[in-house]
């Protein structure tokens, strides 16, 4: 199941504090603790003064402060530990200090642990100095085998938390990383159904379209066959795209038919679409100089573009559009542009435009470090793009 990222994300932000269960396990433990000395010293039991029994007991709910706010924590409990040294509560409140170590140690930044540090040794040495007869040896290997072993266990929960921190950021990125390869996928699947598939569709719309409005035999018959031609290449096409979303998906070089893309192959397909329409193109002359001193990836692009352009030309122009197409070697780029103007009769179909074409055009321009226009002019429709060739 994938991580909720956000929530992730935020908890690596977050300062170090303990889990939600350790939480509760800690405010149970520091309940149950305090209730016992506050019941010993309502019933008597208590053989120390109030002052001092309630300095105790102070220092037992300051282990609570660690459930929200372990820097705080610390400095509550260091206080209390000061305040119960006054009412001479004496070693007791450096006990309760080194029983706390583990968890500065566990929940605290590195200056709160060495503040803590300095604050505990500063107390003992007081706690120290006020005991009648000085503190035995005994008693200072007590405190620091005790505040040892909880500063070793506060360790090994820092290190077990950084642990599962680290599992979350890395469960994190790969998350991430497989929705923008998923993003990736369906981008260049809906770009391939687009550059396939919409030109068919648009030629039989544009030819439904000329079967409603003529009674021509000769007219109807080239529009059918139009139809049934486009019908015949969307399906094929679909069949292409279908087969590189299921069995090539890791394969991000792969083309789904790279040679229909060609520049060379496209114009021809052009000329044929637009004087199938009834409309005329006129085509560079011998663009083949040109075309074979491109790289691939430009071929291919323009290939692609000038499909594009031109499938425009037949959503808004209709048939009997007249469109002008020109390639050109300027210095170390070249130039593709398409210009249409519509005929005396026009035939367009109703199709819906969003402009997902224009944003394609621009983005293969770009990527490839060339610019794109596109726009009205002298009373048709200009498209132009500059690609750099090495």
């Amino acid at each position: 199941m994938p991580l909720d990222r956000a929530r992730a994300r935020l908890a690596l932000r977050e300062p170090q504090g303990l889990s939600r269960a350790a939480r509760i396990v800690l405010l149970s433990v520091v309940a149950v603790v305090a209730g016992i000395e506050l019941l010993w010293l309502l019933t008597g039991q208590s053989t120390d003064p109030l002052a001092s029994a309630m300095a105790q007991v102070l220092l037992t709910l300051a282990f609570g402060v660690f459930a929200w706010r372990p820097a705080a924590a610390s400095v509550v409990l260091v206080a209390s530990a000061g305040v119960a040294l006054l009412l001479d509560v004496g070693v007791l409140a450096v006990l309760v200090l080194a029983v706390a170590a583990g968890l500065v140690v566990a929940t605290s930044s590195r200056a709160v642990i060495a503040g803590y540090v300095v604050a505990v040794v500063a107390l003992s040495v007081i706690a120290m100095l006020r005991t009648s007869g000085g503190a035995s040896a005994e008693d200072v290997t007590t405190l620091v085998v005790i505040a040892g072993l909880s500063s070793v266990a506060g360790s090994y929960l820092r290190v077990l938390r950084g642990r599962r921190l680290a599992l979350a950021s890395a469960l994190v990125e790969q998350d991430a990383a497989r929705e923008l390869a998923t993003q990736i996928e369906r981008d260049r699947i809906a770009d391939e159904l687009h550059d396939l598939i919409a030109h068919e569709l648009t030629i039989i719309a544009m030819h439904a379209q000329v079967l409603q409005l003529t009674r021509a035999p000769a007219s109807r018959a080239v529009a059918q066959a139009a139809i049934a031609d486009a019908a015949r290449k969307a399906l094929a096409d679909l069949r292409r795209v279908l087969h590189v979303a299921q069995v090539s998906r890791d394969s991000a070089d792969l083309d789904v038919d790279s040679v229909r893309n060609q520049l060379a192959v496209s114009l021809e397909d052009i000329r044929a679409q637009i004087e199938s329409a009834g409309g005329s193109v006129d085509l560079p002359r011998d663009p083949s100089a040109i075309i074979d001193a491109l790289p691939p990836s430009l071929d291919t692009a323009l290939g692609r573009i000038a499909r594009e352009a031109v499938w425009n030309v037949l959503k808004h122009a209709g048939a009997g559009a007249r469109v002008s197409i020109r390639l050109e070697r300027v210095g170390d780029d070249v130039r593709l542009a398409v210009h249409d103007q519509a005929g005396g009769v026009v035939v367009s179909p109703d199709l819906p435009s969003g402009g997902y074409g224009l944003a394609r055009m621009r983005a293969r321009a770009e990527v490839l470090g060339g610019t794109f226009e596109a726009g009205p002019v002298d009373g048709g429709w200009l498209v132009a793009v500059r690609l750099p060739i090495g």
